[in-house]
């Protein structure tokens, strides 16, 4: 079914366009679109958008996990993606430990663009480099046990407009990280307005 539905989609396509526009930037367009709903119009108008640059926009909450930890109706297997991914709500990665299940870093590959808003990694190992990819819109993150480099120093800088209950949490962290006898962590700088330099 899905191939006879991709037979007819291909069956009708022109390789050879006439453009009003220059190559060059009918190349750059095709590439960068601006926005998912661009892109949307772009594949909407001509087949060759999304041939030459096919991207899959999902616009509900994405979970990639193994089958027995978060079980969902829809399962996808990312091996036979070719498609790029452009993330638009909510992505959630998530496995038993560090070698079972999806691994975060095996599917930042397949991801055109995360514009995910709210972003939940459970028991991954990801490099700082990958998490700013996957965060760069993010409003709310949940790191579950996951891991960060050892070697990557933290620095973590609050407005001046937080809570006193949120300042006195942050204390509470920090003297736990300091009173802390073994540490496989490289310790963070936490910062914020009224906080003892010691």
């Amino acid at each position: 079914m899905a191939n006879s539905k991709r037979i007819q989609f291909f069956k009708s396509f022109i390789s050879r366009q006439n453009w009003s526009l220059p190559n060059s930037i009918i190349y750059y367009i095709l590439k960068n679109p601006s926005t998912s709903k661009v892109y949307q119009k772009l594949i909407q108008s001509c087949k060759y958008f999304f041939i030459k640059n096919p991207i899959l926009i999902i616009n509900q909450k994405l979970y990639i996990a193994i089958k027995t930890y978060l079980p969902y109706p829809k399962e996808i297997d990312f091996k036979n993606i070719t498609s790029k991914l452009w993330i638009k709500n909510e992505i959630n990665i998530s496995s038993r430990n560090g070698d079972e299940g999806y691994r975060a870093s095996s599917i930042v590959p397949k991801i055109f663009k995360c514009d995910a808003q709210r972003l939940i990694l459970m028991k991954q190992i990801i490099s700082f480099k990958e998490l700013l990819f996957l965060a760069s819109n993010v409003q709310k993150i949940i790191l579950d046990c996951t891991i960060k480099n050892k070697h990557t120093t933290i620095s973590l800088a609050f407005c001046n407009t937080i809570s006193d209950a949120y300042k006195t949490r942050l204390e509470e962290i920090i003297d736990e990280i300091i009173e802390a006898e073994v540490r496989d962590f490289k310790i963070p700088f936490i910062s914020f307005h009224g906080m003892y330099e010691e």
